[in-house]
Protein backbone atom coordinates (compact mmCIF):
# COMPACT_ATOMS: atom_id res chain seq x y z
CA UNK A 1 0.00 0.00 0.00
CA UNK A 2 1.23 3.28 -1.27
CA UNK A 3 1.62 6.57 1.15
CA UNK A 4 1.97 10.36 0.37
CA UNK A 5 2.09 11.45 3.98
CA UNK A 6 1.74 14.88 3.51
CA UNK A 7 -2.29 14.08 2.13
CA UNK A 8 -2.37 13.51 5.68
CA UNK A 9 -3.50 16.43 8.25
CA UNK A 10 -1.68 15.71 11.71
CA UNK A 11 -1.68 17.12 14.94
CA UNK A 12 1.51 17.64 16.35
CA UNK A 13 0.94 17.41 20.53
CA UNK A 14 4.45 18.38 22.44
CA UNK A 15 4.25 17.90 26.39
CA UNK A 16 6.15 20.58 28.34
CA UNK A 17 6.88 22.08 32.01
CA UNK A 18 9.48 24.52 29.99
CA UNK A 19 12.44 24.56 31.80
CA UNK A 20 14.77 27.32 31.34
CA UNK A 21 17.07 25.40 29.49
CA UNK A 22 14.25 23.89 26.79
CA UNK A 23 12.66 27.55 26.57
CA UNK A 24 15.61 29.13 25.50
CA UNK A 25 17.22 26.88 23.53
CA UNK A 26 15.88 23.05 22.57
CA UNK A 27 11.95 24.10 22.27
CA UNK A 28 12.25 26.83 20.05
CA UNK A 29 14.79 25.43 17.59
CA UNK A 30 12.17 22.39 17.41
CA UNK A 31 8.58 23.92 16.92
CA UNK A 32 10.64 25.60 13.98
CA UNK A 33 11.48 22.57 12.47
CA UNK A 34 8.08 21.13 12.81
CA UNK A 35 6.53 24.51 11.15
CA UNK A 36 8.36 24.10 8.30
CA UNK A 37 8.27 20.43 7.71
CA UNK A 38 6.04 19.60 4.64
CA UNK A 39 3.27 17.70 6.29
CA UNK A 40 2.50 20.50 7.98
CA UNK A 41 1.41 22.96 5.28
CA UNK A 42 -1.72 20.71 5.09
CA UNK A 43 -4.58 23.11 6.02
CA UNK A 44 -5.85 21.45 8.81
CA UNK A 45 -2.75 20.03 10.61
CA UNK A 46 -1.99 21.57 13.72
CA UNK A 47 0.88 21.77 16.59
CA UNK A 48 -0.89 21.69 20.25
CA UNK A 49 2.37 22.65 23.05
CA UNK A 50 0.15 21.17 26.14
CA UNK A 51 1.55 22.79 28.90
CA UNK A 52 1.82 21.12 32.52
CA UNK A 53 2.58 23.90 34.87
CA UNK A 54 0.93 27.48 35.45
CA UNK A 55 4.04 29.01 35.33
CA UNK A 56 5.03 26.96 30.96
CA UNK A 57 1.45 28.18 29.96
CA UNK A 58 1.93 31.50 31.25
CA UNK A 59 4.66 31.59 29.27
CA UNK A 60 3.81 30.81 25.56
CA UNK A 61 3.44 34.10 24.30
CA UNK A 62 7.59 34.69 25.11
CA UNK A 63 8.24 31.49 23.60
CA UNK A 64 5.98 32.58 20.23
CA UNK A 65 8.00 34.96 20.00
CA UNK A 66 11.07 33.60 20.00
CA UNK A 67 9.76 30.90 17.30
CA UNK A 68 9.12 33.84 15.40
CA UNK A 69 12.42 34.91 15.21
CA UNK A 70 13.65 32.24 14.14
CA UNK A 71 11.36 31.46 11.99
CA UNK A 72 12.54 35.25 10.52
CA UNK A 73 9.41 36.98 11.28
CA UNK A 74 9.49 40.10 13.48
CA UNK A 75 6.89 39.60 16.39
CA UNK A 76 5.64 43.44 16.19
CA UNK A 77 5.07 43.52 12.46
CA UNK A 78 3.51 39.76 12.53
CA UNK A 79 -0.34 39.78 10.85
CA UNK A 80 -2.30 36.64 11.80
CA UNK A 81 -2.12 35.09 9.15
CA UNK A 82 1.95 35.09 9.87
CA UNK A 83 1.90 34.07 13.59
CA UNK A 84 2.96 30.15 13.84
CA UNK A 85 0.08 27.47 14.41
CA UNK A 86 0.75 27.16 17.49
CA UNK A 87 -2.35 25.97 20.06
CA UNK A 88 -1.68 26.21 23.57
CA UNK A 89 -3.56 24.45 25.95
CA UNK A 90 -3.44 24.17 30.04
CA UNK A 91 -3.73 20.34 30.48
CA UNK A 92 -5.92 18.90 29.96
CA UNK A 93 -5.71 16.79 33.15
CA UNK A 94 -2.40 18.54 34.26
CA UNK A 95 -2.81 16.25 37.56
CA UNK A 96 -1.58 13.47 35.05
CA UNK A 97 1.87 15.14 34.65
CA UNK A 98 2.77 14.29 31.96
CA UNK A 99 0.14 11.61 30.64
CA UNK A 100 -1.53 14.83 29.75
CA UNK A 101 -0.36 14.54 26.29
CA UNK A 102 -2.49 11.79 25.46
CA UNK A 103 -5.72 13.66 27.06
CA UNK A 104 -4.58 16.37 25.15
CA UNK A 105 -4.38 13.88 21.66
CA UNK A 106 -7.90 12.60 22.67
CA UNK A 107 -9.20 16.01 21.66
CA UNK A 108 -7.42 16.69 18.79
CA UNK A 109 -9.23 17.47 15.57
CA UNK A 110 -7.19 15.42 13.23
CA UNK A 111 -6.75 11.65 13.02
CA UNK A 112 -3.17 10.85 13.14
CA UNK A 113 -0.92 11.98 16.52
CA UNK A 114 2.50 12.77 16.50
CA UNK A 115 4.13 13.21 19.97
CA UNK A 116 7.43 14.91 20.95
CA UNK A 117 9.27 15.27 23.61
CA UNK A 118 10.36 19.49 24.41
CA UNK A 119 13.83 18.52 24.18
CA UNK A 120 14.11 16.82 21.25
CA UNK A 121 16.74 17.41 18.86
CA UNK A 122 15.96 15.85 15.35
CA UNK A 123 18.38 16.25 12.13
CA UNK A 124 15.61 14.33 9.99
CA UNK A 125 12.51 15.44 10.97
CA UNK A 126 10.03 15.36 8.00
CA UNK A 127 11.72 11.86 6.84
CA UNK A 128 10.89 9.98 10.16
CA UNK A 129 7.64 12.18 10.19
CA UNK A 130 6.58 10.43 7.36
CA UNK A 131 7.28 7.04 8.03
CA UNK A 132 5.90 7.43 11.37
CA UNK A 133 2.81 8.97 9.49
CA UNK A 134 2.08 6.03 7.04
CA UNK A 135 2.67 4.01 9.50
CA UNK A 136 -0.67 4.99 11.38
CA UNK A 137 -2.64 6.01 7.67
CA UNK A 138 -1.44 2.50 6.40
CA UNK A 139 -2.95 0.26 9.59
CA UNK A 140 -6.43 -1.84 8.41
CA UNK A 141 -9.81 0.29 9.51
CA UNK A 142 -8.21 3.73 9.61
CA UNK A 143 -8.94 6.03 10.49
CA UNK A 144 -12.15 4.74 12.64
CA UNK A 145 -10.97 0.89 12.97
CA UNK A 146 -14.87 -0.12 13.96
CA UNK A 147 -13.05 -3.80 13.10
CA UNK A 148 -9.88 -3.17 13.71
CA UNK A 149 -6.98 -1.98 16.42
CA UNK A 150 -4.98 0.72 16.17
CA UNK A 151 -0.98 0.87 16.90
CA UNK A 152 1.53 2.51 18.44
CA UNK A 153 4.35 3.53 16.01
CA UNK A 154 7.58 4.79 16.93
CA UNK A 155 11.99 4.39 16.29
CA UNK A 156 13.26 4.10 19.76
CA UNK A 157 12.69 0.55 21.10
CA UNK A 158 13.07 -0.96 24.76
CA UNK A 159 12.56 -4.29 26.30
CA UNK A 160 9.85 -4.06 29.14
CA UNK A 161 8.95 -7.54 30.34
CA UNK A 162 9.51 -10.20 33.57
CA UNK A 163 13.22 -9.06 33.36
CA UNK A 164 12.27 -5.17 33.94
CA UNK A 165 13.12 -2.34 31.46
CA UNK A 166 15.71 -2.17 29.44
CA UNK A 167 16.95 -0.01 26.48
CA UNK A 168 17.86 -2.89 22.56
CA UNK A 169 21.56 -3.21 22.27
CA UNK A 170 22.14 -1.67 18.83
CA UNK A 171 24.75 -4.43 18.06
CA UNK A 172 23.73 -7.87 17.17
CA UNK A 173 26.85 -8.79 18.91
CA UNK A 174 25.52 -7.29 22.24
CA UNK A 175 21.73 -8.47 21.10
CA UNK A 176 23.03 -12.43 20.92
CA UNK A 177 24.79 -11.73 24.47
CA UNK A 178 22.89 -13.97 27.61
CA UNK A 179 20.74 -11.45 29.37
CA UNK A 180 18.98 -10.41 25.73
CA UNK A 181 18.68 -13.62 23.73
CA UNK A 182 15.52 -14.53 25.26
CA UNK A 183 14.14 -10.85 25.16
CA UNK A 184 12.17 -9.93 22.83
CA UNK A 185 11.70 -5.74 22.42
CA UNK A 186 7.87 -5.15 23.47
CA UNK A 187 8.06 -1.18 23.65
CA UNK A 188 8.41 2.06 21.19
CA UNK A 189 8.90 5.08 23.07
CA UNK A 190 6.84 7.96 22.94
CA UNK A 191 9.21 10.23 22.67
CA UNK A 192 8.87 10.52 19.08
CA UNK A 193 5.85 8.25 18.20
CA UNK A 194 2.54 8.31 16.34
CA UNK A 195 -0.90 6.90 16.68
CA UNK A 196 -4.51 7.50 15.97
CA UNK A 197 -6.92 9.61 17.86
CA UNK A 198 -9.06 6.27 18.40
CA UNK A 199 -6.06 5.30 20.20
CA UNK A 200 -6.03 8.19 21.94
CA UNK A 201 -9.71 8.14 23.11
CA UNK A 202 -9.76 4.55 24.23
CA UNK A 203 -6.84 5.02 26.02
CA UNK A 204 -8.49 8.01 28.09
CA UNK A 205 -11.50 6.49 28.55
CA UNK A 206 -9.79 3.78 30.68
CA UNK A 207 -6.82 5.79 32.19
CA UNK A 208 -8.64 6.51 35.47
CA UNK A 209 -9.77 3.16 36.39
CA UNK A 210 -6.85 1.11 34.89
CA UNK A 211 -3.41 3.63 35.70
CA UNK A 212 -4.55 7.04 37.32
CA UNK A 213 -3.94 5.38 41.11
CA UNK A 214 0.05 4.53 39.25
CA UNK A 215 0.31 7.97 37.55
CA UNK A 216 -0.70 9.53 41.21
CA UNK A 217 2.14 7.92 43.01
CA UNK A 218 4.91 7.67 40.20
CA UNK A 219 4.00 11.78 39.30
CA UNK A 220 3.70 10.98 35.86
CA UNK A 221 6.76 8.43 35.40
CA UNK A 222 6.18 5.38 33.09
CA UNK A 223 3.22 7.46 31.04
CA UNK A 224 4.96 6.02 27.95
CA UNK A 225 4.88 2.52 29.58
CA UNK A 226 1.38 2.79 30.55
CA UNK A 227 0.32 3.89 26.41
CA UNK A 228 2.09 1.07 25.34
CA UNK A 229 0.37 -1.08 27.64
CA UNK A 230 -3.00 0.27 26.53
CA UNK A 231 -1.81 0.04 22.98
CA UNK A 232 -1.63 -3.95 23.46
CA UNK A 233 -4.83 -4.17 25.54
CA UNK A 234 -7.21 -1.65 23.05
CA UNK A 235 -5.12 -2.09 19.58
CA UNK A 236 -2.41 -3.65 17.81
CA UNK A 237 0.51 -2.59 20.22
CA UNK A 238 3.55 -1.40 19.36
CA UNK A 239 5.29 -1.05 16.12
CA UNK A 240 8.66 -0.56 15.30
CA UNK A 241 10.20 1.58 11.81
CA UNK A 242 13.69 0.73 11.97
CA UNK A 243 14.67 3.53 9.25
CA UNK A 244 17.79 2.96 8.03
CA UNK A 245 20.55 5.81 7.75
CA UNK A 246 17.69 8.06 9.47
CA UNK A 247 17.49 6.25 12.62
CA UNK A 248 20.31 7.62 14.67
CA UNK A 249 19.25 11.26 13.75
CA UNK A 250 17.14 11.37 16.80
CA UNK A 251 18.70 13.03 19.68
CA UNK A 252 17.57 14.45 22.94
CA UNK A 253 19.37 17.15 25.49
CA UNK A 254 21.06 15.82 27.99
CA UNK A 255 18.42 15.69 31.04
CA UNK A 256 17.72 18.86 33.03
CA UNK A 257 17.11 19.08 36.57
CA UNK A 258 13.59 19.09 35.41
CA UNK A 259 13.58 15.80 33.49
CA UNK A 260 12.31 12.53 34.84
CA UNK A 261 15.07 10.87 34.29
CA UNK A 262 16.95 12.71 36.75
CA UNK A 263 15.26 11.55 39.32
CA UNK A 264 17.45 8.94 41.42
CA UNK A 265 14.38 6.20 41.37
CA UNK A 266 13.49 6.69 37.89
CA UNK A 267 14.46 4.06 36.78
CA UNK A 268 13.67 1.92 39.62
CA UNK A 269 9.92 2.46 39.17
CA UNK A 270 10.15 1.60 35.67
CA UNK A 271 11.48 -1.86 36.22
CA UNK A 272 9.43 -2.61 38.35
CA UNK A 273 6.29 -1.13 36.33
CA UNK A 274 7.24 -3.65 33.45
CA UNK A 275 7.91 -6.52 35.80
CA UNK A 276 4.40 -5.60 37.55
CA UNK A 277 2.86 -5.14 33.59
CA UNK A 278 4.64 -8.65 33.00
CA UNK A 279 2.12 -9.91 35.30
CA UNK A 280 -0.50 -9.12 33.57
CA UNK A 281 -0.06 -11.69 30.61
CA UNK A 282 0.26 -15.02 29.83
CA UNK A 283 3.97 -15.69 28.10
CA UNK A 284 6.03 -15.01 30.76
CA UNK A 285 9.40 -16.01 30.71
CA UNK A 286 10.93 -12.96 29.61
CA UNK A 287 9.38 -12.60 25.81
CA UNK A 288 6.87 -10.08 25.08
CA UNK A 289 4.61 -9.92 28.13
CA UNK A 290 2.16 -6.98 27.02
CA UNK A 291 -1.01 -8.97 26.03
CA UNK A 292 -4.37 -8.18 25.33
CA UNK A 293 -5.84 -11.22 27.01
CA UNK A 294 -9.23 -9.90 29.01
CA UNK A 295 -8.06 -11.90 31.90
CA UNK A 296 -5.13 -10.04 32.07
CA UNK A 297 -6.15 -7.31 34.95
CA UNK A 298 -3.09 -5.64 37.55
CA UNK A 299 -4.63 -2.25 37.25
CA UNK A 300 -5.73 0.45 38.88
CA UNK A 301 -4.42 0.08 42.71
CA UNK A 302 -3.30 -3.14 42.64
CA UNK A 303 -1.00 -1.65 39.68
CA UNK A 304 0.10 0.69 41.90
CA UNK A 305 0.45 -1.20 45.05
CA UNK A 306 2.87 -4.22 43.04
CA UNK A 307 4.81 -1.12 41.60
CA UNK A 308 5.50 0.73 45.21
CA UNK A 309 4.94 -1.54 47.54
CA UNK A 310 4.83 -5.18 47.53
CA UNK A 311 7.12 -7.21 45.30
CA UNK A 312 5.57 -10.52 46.09
CA UNK A 313 3.16 -9.26 43.84
CA UNK A 314 5.55 -9.60 41.07
CA UNK A 315 6.45 -12.29 39.17
CA UNK A 316 10.12 -13.11 39.78
CA UNK A 317 11.97 -14.01 36.36
CA UNK A 318 14.07 -16.60 36.32
CA UNK A 319 17.16 -14.86 38.20
CA UNK A 320 14.61 -12.84 40.28
CA UNK A 321 15.76 -9.70 38.70
CA UNK A 322 12.62 -7.95 39.06
CA UNK A 323 12.07 -8.19 42.89
CA UNK A 324 15.60 -7.02 43.47
CA UNK A 325 14.44 -3.72 41.69
CA UNK A 326 11.39 -2.55 43.64
CA UNK A 327 12.30 1.49 43.58
CA UNK A 328 12.52 3.28 47.34
CA UNK A 329 12.95 6.69 47.89
CA UNK A 330 10.56 9.45 47.02
CA UNK A 331 7.65 8.93 44.56
CA UNK A 332 8.75 10.20 40.87
CA UNK A 333 8.79 14.44 40.53
CA UNK A 334 7.66 14.99 44.11
CA UNK A 335 11.74 14.99 44.96
CA UNK A 336 12.09 17.83 42.34
CA UNK A 337 8.41 19.42 41.69
CA UNK A 338 8.58 23.02 43.27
Amino acid sequence: MSCNASTYAITVVIPTVMSPWTMQWALPRLLVSVLRSSLLRHPQSQVIMNHGTVASYDSRELLDKKVLKRLGVRPKLARPERQPMIEHVFGPRAETFAASRFFAAATARNDIIVTFDDDLLNYQLDTLLKELVCGVAKETGFPNYTASRPGLHGNQERFCDAFGYDSVPRSAKNRNRTEYRHRTPNLVLTNFAAFSRVLARRFVEKFDNWYGDFIHRSRGNGEDILFADAAWRLGSGSHMHHLGSHAGALHTLVPSNASYSRVSNHYAVRRALCCCVASMGTTGGGSAVMSSEPSARMLGAQLARCVFEASDMCPSAEDGHCVRTRPTGGLGWQSISA
